[in-house]
């Protein structure tokens, strides 16, 4: 990342999440609303996709490079003018406390991360800057990219390791 080491990069993101936690804690824990994005397959993660987290960091302007995400295996059709374009996180995770999908310690542990464009569907409701999102479907998708749809979540703290421990950082 440019100018930006990830351990910063994280720790504003993280803010951020923290602060809309507080902000929906009535709501905390459930899954306000899903959404349709497409990304590029991250060969460095692991093959399943499924309960990763996204997290949206950045708005990005439209340009004419945006992929057919109708070539997407969703359920209904979604047309090329119905995409906003986001910079945002994959994050492969682990839980400290595994009593539920976020356990009772709404933290969790960054192992791996990747810095991806999203392609969102546009909805009435956009997308805020620091949406975390859990991934709760995946669909085929030609050309290298990643179909998915992701339920929104408030109230995740993400974390990296300390220098002496693998993974982002």
């Amino acid at each position: 990342m440019d100018g930006v080491n990830r351990r910063r990069f994280l720790e504003l993101a993280a803010g951020t999440v923290g602060l809309a936690g507080t902000a929906h804690g009535a709501t905390q824990g459930a899954f306000r609303f899903n959404r349709r994005m497409v990304f590029e397959d991250p060969d460095v993660l692991s093959d399943s996709y499924l309960n990763r987290i996204v997290l949206v960091t950045d708005k990005s302007e439209p340009d004419t490079g945006i992929p057919s995400v109708g070539g997407c295996g969703f359920d209904q059709p979604w047309p090329p003018e119905g995409v906003d374009v986001f910079q945002g996180l994959v994050v492969e995770w682990r839980n400290r406390d595994t009593a539920r999908l976020f356990g009772t310690d709404r933290r969790v542990r960054a192992e791996k991360l990747v810095q991806r464009d999203l392609y969102v569907e546009r909805r009435e409701t956009p997308v805020e800057i620091g949406t975390p999102f859990v991934i709760n479907n995946v669909v085929r998708c030609p050309d290298g990219l990643v179909g998915v749809e992701a339920g929104q979540i408030p109230g995740i703290r993400i974390e990296t390791p300390s220098g002496n421990e693998e993974g982002a950082g």
